[in-house]
């Protein structure tokens, strides 16, 4: 004997089959451009379609560690993505801050192009030790035409001994460029 739980549950079941091939059938009714385009619009992981973006990526030149917060220093790695498929970025700016808001370094003198699925990178060796627990890089990109926005992460790595640790960093979109 069934029990209007299992009832509701077969239902219910029966809807979502339903709803999963109708579904089915309107996207293969559509263009596959179209449904490409709709498929990146519901990706969480997508990126926004920019001209242009300021990004903040928190770095850090040493970490403290342990009771007695020992300084475990670190080196800084950051990386920009250029995740579109068929257009070039212009990195117009990377800027390296220490913990106070000062800036450290400029890394690029001119702006550098990065065609599709390129990527660039630069490094604050373990050496330097200004930059603190809230370091940053400031990095400035533009593009002749809308683009996919790039992937910029920083990724951090250090150790003594047989012991060692890394980890990552993703960059904050603080101001855009239509």
């Amino acid at each position: 004997m069934m029990t209007f739980t299992s009832v509701c549950s077969r239902f219910i079941h029966s809807a979502c089959v339903a709803v999963t091939l109708a579904a089915t059938a309107v996207f293969a009714a559509l263009p596959h451009q179209v449904t490409a385009q709709v498929t990146a619009e519901k990706n969480e992981h997508s990126h926004q379609v920019q001209a242009g973006e300021v990004v903040y990526i928190p770095v850090y030149s040493h970490i403290l560690q342990g009771e007695r917060a020992s300084r475990q220093p670190l080196s800084s790695t950051l990386v920009i993505h250029n995740v579109d498929p068929s257009a070039s970025i212009l990195i117009t700016s990377v800027r390296y801050y220490d913990h106070t808001g000062t800036q450290l370094k400029e890394y690029i003198d001119v702006p550098r192009s990065l065609g599709p699925f390129a990527s660039a990178s630069f490094l604050v060796d373990i050496k330097e030790d200004h930059g603190g627990v809230g370091a940053n890089f400031i990095v400035e990109w533009q593009a002749a035409e809308k683009v996919v926005s790039p992937i910029v992460e920083a990724i951090m790595s250090g150790g003594t001994g047989t012991q060692g640790l890394s980890f990552l960093t993703r960059g904050k979109v603080i101001g855009t460029r239509p």
